[in-house]
């Protein structure tokens, strides 16, 4: 192990004891007021897990945490990786997920702001996919990824603005779509972040052939399009590999982005 080798492990070392000695300050959220308590929803069981989920948040944001992700995951009347996912029993489902949900993220983008955070802090909330306008069985909606919302505050997002529609039915996105690769350029370039130097072009477009080889991907292989060029008919087998998201922000599609399988 050479010299610099030793002082990267070190040094990771030295982190990894900062970041632990520092996480039971931060996790701490009896030092919080009643008034940014009660903000959150955590005087509320119905609100009170995610509210807490929020409040950390924004103590992690406060301490230089570059990136922070909250998974809603649990409420006071279910938990597990899917509770959004209501194929069935979709009112009480739904009317459940958004109780336990808006209160604490309108809390956190109020408390954002009133501290000065929001200027510089980009808040994104999304999911997988959207929900279809029609039933599947009796009470559920199935997946849907033709077209559906997503919504983008503060960190230089101009508020209020909204960007694209959908076809009557809410079935297709018709007016003005984006590209999941145009809403991950929009999210680099806020964050400062030049998304074409971020590019890996495969084989055909620029890349030399033992990279791919490297990642695992046969040299005989051929690259696949990750998403099909927009804009193009949706079909039952292009389901599983089309997305359309919502959102605002410059263009900059990726038509012939190619990813090896």
């Amino acid at each position: 192990m050479s010299v610099d080798e030793l002082d990267a492990r070190i040094a990771s070392f030295e982190l990894a004891f900062r970041m632990q000695s520092a996480a039971p300050e931060a996790f701490d959220l009896s030092g919080e007021s009643k008034i940014t308590q009660e903000l959150y929803g955590i005087d509320d069981t119905v609100t009170q897990t995610f509210g807490e989920q929020c409040l950390l948040a924004r103590r992690l944001v406060e301490r230089g945490v570059r990136v922070v992700q909250l998974y809603h995951n649990r409420s006071s009347t279910a938990s597990g990786c899917q509770i959004w996912d209501q194929h069935s029993n979709l009112k009480m489902g739904l009317t459940n997920n958004c109780a336990a949900s808006d209160q604490p993220i309108a809390g956190l983008l109020t408390d954002l702001k009133a501290r000065g955070l929001l200027d510089d802090t980009l808040v994104v909330w999304g999911g997988e996919f959207g929900r279809t306008p029609t039933a599947e069985g009796k009470n559920g909606r199935e997946h849907h990824p033709f077209g559906f919302t997503m919504w983008l505050a503060g960190g230089g997002i101009k508020g209020g603005t909204i960007h694209g529609s959908t076809d009557e039915f809410g079935w297709y996105s018709q007016d003005d779509k984006v590209h999941v690769h145009d809403l991950h350029a929009t999210i680099l370039h806020l964050m400062g972040l030049d998304h074409e130097r971020l590019t890996w072009r495969h084989p055909g477009t620029g890349l030399p052939t033992d990279r791919c080889a490297r990642s695992g991907c046969p040299r005989d292989s051929q690259p696949q399009l990750t998403f099909p060029v927009l804009p193009r008919p949706p079909d039952a087998r292009q389901t599983h590999r089309r997305q359309f998201h919502l959102s605002t922000g410059t263009r900059s599609a990726f038509p012939h982005e190619r990813r090896c399988r």
